[in-house]
C-alpha cells in the first residue's frame, strides 16, 4: 500500500499540519497494523510535482525541475515503487524536499501566506 502526500500541499491547505501529520500518521498505523500479514505501507512525501495545479508557465515549469524544487510525474511513480518494493515506511525525494519539510513545520501560518502571495507572480 501507499499514501502520498506533498510537502508542498501543506503550503496550499488550509490546515497543512493536518495534511502532513494525519496522512504520516496514517500510513504509520496501517504499517503497523497490515506487517504480520505481510503488508508493508509507504508514505511517499514528494514535495512538488510537475503538473498545472500551480498554475505556473511552462517556463517556470521548466525552471522548477531544472533547479530540482519540482519532480516529473513519472521521476517520482518510479522512485515511489521503488521505495515500496524496499518496503520503506517513509519517503521523501528530492534532496530539497527533506530539510524543507522541518522548515515548512514550523512557519507561522501568516509567513506561508506571504510566501503563496510572492508566488503568485510565476503564474500564468
Amino acid at each position: 500500500a501507499e499514501n502520498s502526500r506533498t510537502v508542498s500541499g501543506q503550503a496550499v491547505c488550509h490546515v497543512p499540519r493536518v495534511v502532513s501529520v494525519g496522512s504520516t500518521r496514517l500510513s504509520r498505523s496501517l504499517w503497523y497494523e497490515m506487517k504480520d500479514y505481510g503488508v508493508s505501507v509507504t508514505a511517499i512525501c514528494p514535495g512538488a510535482v510537475d503538473t498545472t495545479l500551480y498554475g505556473l508557465s511552462n517556463y517556470w515549469r521548466r525552471v522548477a525541475v531544472g533547479i530540482g524544487v519540482s519532480m516529473r510525474p513519472e521521476k517520482l511513480a518510479k522512485k515511489a515503487l521503488n521505495a515500496m518494493f524496499k518496503r520503506k515506511k517513509y519517503y521523501i525525494p528530492g534532496a530539497i524536499n527533506r530539510p524543507f519539510r522541518f522548515v515548512i513545520k514550523h512557519l507561522p501560518d501568516w509567513a506561508v501566506f506571504f510566501a503563496m502571495s510572492k508566488l503568485k507572480q510565476f503564474q500564468k
